[in-house]
């Protein structure tokens, strides 16, 4: 898929005032996209930014414009889906910590799939980093120099995490949580192998790689 994908983008920044114009006409600001190796094989993680993207998503599917066409059979080709209908998207935000006005110099969408009868589970998790643990949390964020949104997505496969994590240095926040003895920090690896079965004590599992990032 990388191959594709990568003869995708050039394509795409090539016809760069298209797909400006065809952003406008649904309100979307920004898109961000991410390529994920899963063991399942590879995912694409997409984000979009603007007025409404759940009703941009809708109004692109429907279009008829040339270029949304084009986008749709080029795109829909590469990744055997059909953009002609909306995307199923219905993310359930969880909790969210990254600024309106963030000046990170990184950023990676990552979709974590929730083991099986553990998506209640994972929400507990959200509402004690919102509720009482949210001061100690706070605090692992400033020390690691990280923020974080969340998100549940059902999908046919399972529920997802869609995890948005922005820092100067990534690497690096993730080797701090990782060593952390901390008692939130502790409590949050626990509770998060319990959920999505990744020990954020050991190494971290790979990032995706961002393919664009392309704004209005």
């Amino acid at each position: 898929m990388r191959d594709d994908a990568d003869r995708f983008v050039n394509e795409v920044t090539e016809r760069r005032e298209e797909w400006l114009a065809s952003r406008q006409r649904i309100e979307v600001i920004r898109e961000r996209g991410w390529l994920q190796a899963t063991p399942q094989g590879d995912l694409f993680v997409l984000m979009l930014e603007g007025t409404d993207p759940v009703a941009a998503n809708t109004a692109f599917a429907a279009s008829r414009e040339p270029f949304d066409v084009w986008f749709k059979e080029r795109a829909g080709a590469m990744m055997a889906v059909d953009f002609d209908q909306p995307i199923p998207v219905h993310p359930e935000l969880i909790y969210t910590s990254v600024p309106d006005d963030s000046t990170a110099e990184q950023a990676v969408a990552v979709a974590i799939p929730l083991l099986p009868g553990k998506t209640d589970a994972h929400r507990r998790i959200a509402a004690e980093v919102n509720g009482p643990r949210r001061a100690g949390f706070d605090a692992f964020h400033e020390h690691a120099g990280v923020t974080e949104d969340w998100w549940i997505q059902p999908t046919p496969m399972g529920d997802l995490v869609l995890l948005y994590l922005e820092s100067d240095d990534l690497a690096a926040a993730m080797a701090h949580l990782a060593r952390s003895q901390v008692d939130t920090e502790v409590w949050f690896k626990k509770a998060t192998l319990d959920t999505e079965g990744i020990d954020w004590s050991g190494p971290p599992p790979a990032l995706p790689e961002q393919l664009f990032d392309w704004r209005v």
